[in-house]
């Protein structure tokens, strides 16, 4: 994670940009929230049924992979 993240600031810095940097980070945050939601849903806390549909659905996308 931490070699993707540094070679997206290399990227940026030789591009002249800051997008690939902040992309990268973005999409291990969403990962990480993704993965948080779940672990709660698996452990019975309460979660909306709304993003319980959500993570439904993400789950099905990912299984037809």
């Amino acid at each position: 994670m931490f070699v993707v993240i540094i070679v997206c600031v290399r990227l940026d810095l030789l591009l002249g940009l800051d997008i690939i940097e902040t992309a990268a980070m973005m999409c291990f945050i969403i990962n990480e929230a993704i993965s948080i939601l779940e672990n709660c849903a698996l452990a019975g806390l309460p979660i909306p049924e709304k993003v319980i549909k959500i993570l439904d659905v993400m789950e099905k996308d990912n299984n037809k992979q």
